[in-house]
């Protein structure tokens, strides 16, 4: 339970730098690879956070990390 504790305050710390690089260096490309990079360290996170769920519960997580990487990508690739 500690190793798991450590991992989850380890990502959300990732999570929090790569987002104030993000905001940091806010129109360059910086910017939009450490957002790209803290929504895809949250959805892992998310895993760490409930790792037993049902089959339908993970769908939707799939779903959802699926959209938002899509719609990040194409925010970053078109602009």
């Amino acid at each position: 339970m500690k190793r798991l504790r450590l991992r989850l305050i380890y990502n959300l710390f990732i999570i929090l730098i790569t987002l104030v690089i993000g905001f940091f260096y806010f129109p360059s490309s910086q910017s939009q690879f450490a957002f790209i990079v803290s929504g895809i360290g949250f959805f892992f996170t998310l895993g760490l956070i409930i790792p037993k769920t049902k089959r339908n519960l993970r769908l939707g997580f799939m779903i959802a990390f699926f959209l938002t990487f899509s719609m990040v990508f194409a925010i970053s690739y078109f602009k």
